[in-house]
């Protein structure tokens, strides 16, 4: 892994399967920050509203196919 030279202003983390959920309109962002499985570090006012950006518009859910690979991630994603 190559360290890069720009450190990001804002970092959301969590676990590859917390993502694929919320992609699939599965889970609601907040409930997984209060539950702590997605972390902001860095700018938190930036993150929150990087958050709310792009959570907070409806979409009316992914291409089928994106969708079927996004949950063939989640049952090769460790924490089961």
């Amino acid at each position: 892994m190559m360290a890069s030279a720009v450190k990001p202003d804002v970092c959301i983390r969590g676990r590859l399967r917390d993502f694929v959920a919320l992609a699939n309109q599965e889970v609601d962002p907040d409930t997984l920050f209060f539950r702590r499985r997605l972390q902001i570090s860095g700018d938190t006012d930036l993150g929150l509203q990087v958050k709310n950006l792009m959570f907070g518009t409806e979409i009316t859910g992914l291409p089928r196919t994106l969708s079927r690979v996004l949950q063939q991630l989640m049952e090769f994603s460790p924490g089961k």
